[in-house]
């Protein structure tokens, strides 16, 4: 009688939280050391759990030194409020208060019948700044519902003050860091994803941009 061969089980994958709550401890010890002389302040802790599970486990507590670590679905680092979801919707939320109350200001200014170049340098300096704030890291994973809502404020704050001779394209330059994440179109100034404009937009931008390549190495032949 033959024996096959023997079946091995991988052991089960310890869940986040154990890591999590392994961890703390260390992290403790390692900041109460006598070089680093560090004090955790567990009232300013916090814990976002990212599950993407339909049913998800209940999670024990991670305390340290006997107390509780708050969860939290949404946290602010830096400027930016991530969410337990990563759509970015509490984010986009907060650009969105904080571009309204800047376009409050806007009107402000305008019924002291201010000239519309120092609107458009208000606009460029405490409105686009808010909102394009990160937008490396944010914009390419925002809902379509979320970037309209700003494409919408900032047609209305930004586009309608711009002055005629100001053309700002940054839809030419395909190889800037903000053209794979969000575009906002010269004629209107809505800001939308690459993926939703259309296809001959896109590729006539393309052709534009390496002609441009194409002329810049002919001059320099040429000087040369």
């Amino acid at each position: 009688m033959g024996i096959g061969p023997a079946t091995r089980r991988s052991p089960p994958k310890p869940h986040p939280q154990a890591w999590l709550q392994g961890g703390a401890p260390v992290t403790h010890v390692w900041a109460r050391d006598t070089i680093n002389h560090l004090q955790l302040n567990t009232s300013k802790t916090k814990e976002m759990v990212v599950d993407y599970r339909r049913t998800k486990p209940p999670l024990q507590p991670v305390s340290i030194e006997g107390d509780n670590v708050e969860v939290v679905t949404t946290y602010k680092y830096l400027g930016i409020h991530w969410d337990n979801k990563l759509d970015w919707s509490a984010n986009t939320d907060a650009l969105y208060r904080k571009g309204q109350s800047r376009r409050y200001f806007l009107r402000r200014l305008r019924s002291f019948n201010v000239c519309s170049k120092l609107l458009w340098i208000f606009c460029q300096s405490v409105v686009a700044s808010v909102l394009s704030y990160a937008v490396v890291c944010w914009g390419g994973s925002t809902k379509k519902r979320d970037s309209g809502r700003l494409g919408r404020l900032t047609t209305a704050v930004c586009v309608r003050w711009r002055p005629p001779a100001t053309l700002i394209k940054p839809t030419k330059n395909v190889t800037g860091p903000t053209w794979s994440l969000l575009v906002l179109e010269s004629p209107r100034g809505d800001l939308t994803c690459p993926g939703n404009q259309p296809q001959r937009q896109a590729e006539s931008l393309q052709s534009e941009h390496d002609q441009t390549i194409t002329e810049s190495i002919t001059m320099s032949s040429v000087a040369g």
